[in-house]
């Protein structure tokens, strides 16, 4: 009864798009919107926009988290993340949160309050011009106030760079955004949010190399998931054969001393030595190919505006592995690890118009410390490009002979 429900839903929302074109942007927020986030009262920049301040100091940094984070994102995030260490806890008191700095100066253009924002966390937003093209945006942040527990900073207010801003929500992490205007992305279509259209690296505003290695020390992984025993050796967590992939050589025989937990070192020492083989370990959220089904794409909603639908894309701390996000789960899963050593795996970028493929798809959580999958499958993704501005898919369970057929259960997402 439910397929059939969904199915009269899906027909209904076509007709509604070809009846009366497509939906709404659903981040859409007027005609000014692209006013909110930049100040056009400002002269033009004279000089490229630098951070020579970290906005929060190393010392109360546990990790950073580089583009293309998830969070609660189907879509590779257009910001970074960055998530404070752990804080001393007094009995019967709440621990002080660490300080947030500005990285540089410029007006405050825009806070948006609690009130106004859609998060969960009672925090704020605030935005600050440094020009009339360029801003950069701190999300999840609790503002300074006054002794009067007033909010101390006002739209208007000019800050410096070093300047305290406010604190660290203690139940997220910090985002931070640069946007400019000046230079609009590469992505696939029309519906992305303004963030998203002019985002830019925050890293890359760093131009301090002992700031940037500052930030850089902290972009560390989470250890693989099944590895509380200690042991990271076992062909499922580290496989000998990708040994090559390392600068130096892996120790195969180490004996662990789990009362002094040097196996997150170890990782840690193993992952960095990795990493010197990557492109880029700053991360990315811009993966759209016109050609191809590579990148995002869009679900349509209820309310006739556009949603997180699907996105192809590779991992933010492993950029070789590809990855799948949706916006429905399959078997409690929206966030699937393929392997590209699938028999007949085709890339992303090579399945174009009139082209379909089949994935094996595993659950994300559960991959060695190459970012590759160790548990068996979990699923097999059918894809298929009808247009360039549409794919059909569906998710099945496992058959090991990967002979599947579209259902009146597919899912179509547009571009």
């Amino acid at each position: 009864m439910f397929r059939k429900f969904f199915s009269l839903v899906l027909i209904f929302l076509a007709i509604l798009i070809g009846c009366k074109g497509e939906p709404d942007v659903s981040t859409n927020l007027g005609p000014d919107a692209i006013e909110e986030w930049f100040d056009s009262s400002l002269p033009a920049e004279s000089e490229p926009l630098e951070f020579t301040q970290l906005p929060v100091l190393s010392t109360d940094l546990r990790k950073v988290y580089p583009l293309g984070m998830a969070g609660t994102h189907v879509f590779p995030a257009d910001h970074i993340y960055l998530e404070q260490a752990d804080r001393e806890v007094v009995v019967g008191e709440d621990p002080i949160q660490a300080t947030v700095y500005a990285p540089a100066g410029g007006i405050i253009h825009y806070i948006e309050t609690p009130e106004q924002s859609s998060s969960d966390y009672h925090d704020y937003s605030i935005r600050i011009a440094v020009s009339k093209d360029v801003s950069y945006v701190f999300g999840h942040i609790m503002l300074e106030t006054n002794p009067n527990h007033e909010d101390y900073l006002r739209v208007g207010d000019v800050v410096e760079a070093g300047d305290k801003l406010g604190t660290f929500n203690p139940n997220s992490n910090l985002d931070l955004y640069v946007l400019d205007r000046g230079r609009r992305n590469s992505l696939a279509n029309s519906k992305y949010p303004i963030t998203m259209s002019y985002a830019q690296n925050p890293f890359s505003y760093f131009t301090d190399d002992s700031l940037r290695q500052e930030l850089y020390d902290k972009l560390l992984p989470p250890k693989p998931a099944g590895t509380e025993d200690g042991h990271l050796d076992t062909p499922q967590r580290h496989c000998p054969a990708q040994d090559a992939d390392h600068t130096s050589s892996y120790l195969h025989s180490i004996e662990y001393i789990l009362d002094q937990n040097p196996t997150e070192q170890i990782f840690l020492e193993h992952y960095l030595d990795l990493r010197q083989g990557f492109s880029s370990i700053e991360g990315s959220f811009e993966y759209d190919r016109e050609d191809s089904i590579q990148g995002n794409w869009f679900s349509p909603l209820a309310d006739n505006t556009w949603g997180e639908g699907i996105s192809f894309h590779f991992d933010h701390w492993y950029p070789s592995r590809p990855r799948v996000r949706m916006d429905t789960e399959f078997l409690n899963k929206a966030r699937f690890a393929l392997n590209p050593s699938q028999d007949g795996f085709i890339n992303f970028s090579e399945v174009g118009v009139g082209d379909e493929a089949t994935y094996v798809v595993f659950d994300e959580d559960y991959c060695n410390w190459h970012g590759v999958p160790y548990e068996d499958p979990i699923g097999l993704l059918l894809v298929k490009m009808e247009s360039e501005n549409r794919i059909k898919v569906e998710v099945f369970a496992y058959d090991s002979s990967l002979d599947v057929e579209f259902t009146n259960s597919a899912r179509t997402y547009y571009r």
